[in-house]
């Protein structure tokens, strides 16, 4: 009996330090790789940006996009502004996400004006595209 209680112990005493060097290497790491997914974050919007310039019109964007196979959805209002015209986003990430919610997805959003005026926001062909930015979105929130 004694025997067992002395193995248990001196397998806690080994496991103690094993177990911190581990949660020290993933507490490294852990920066590390958010630096990583927020580089290509950012390399993923400068080409669209490059690809994609200001004021050309909903449909332009839209059939590039459809072009190179991306799929994307309409939003209204990534700016959180009175806007008459809806957003687009395509998804180019996912980053942890906290427990009251479903996921924390990383879009590239393509803000547009319309030329128009309407009451509600709507998506034309006409639209212009006013701003490009990586968007960060809460997601299946209680």
């Amino acid at each position: 009996m004694m025997r067992r209680w002395l193995v248990l112990i001196l397998g806690l005493i080994l496991f103690a330090p094993v177990a911190a060097a581990i949660g020290c290497a993933s507490a490294k790491r852990t920066p590390r790789l958010a630096e990583q997914r927020e580089a290509f974050y950012q390399a993923t919007l400068q080409s669209y940006s490059n690809a994609l310039q200001l004021g050309l019109t909903r449909k332009e964007v839209e059939a590039h996009l459809r072009g190179k196979s991306k799929r994307f959805k309409q939003m209204c209002c990534m700016e959180r502004s009175a806007k008459n015209a809806y957003d687009d986003l395509t998804k180019i990430g996912e980053e942890n996400h906290p427990w009251y919610c479903e996921a924390h997805n990383v879009y590239i959003g393509f803000e547009f004006v319309s030329a128009g005026s309407h009451k509600f926001p709507e998506a034309h062909e006409s639209d212009t595209l006013t701003k490009i930015t990586v968007y960060h979105r809460l997601e299946g929130c209680l």
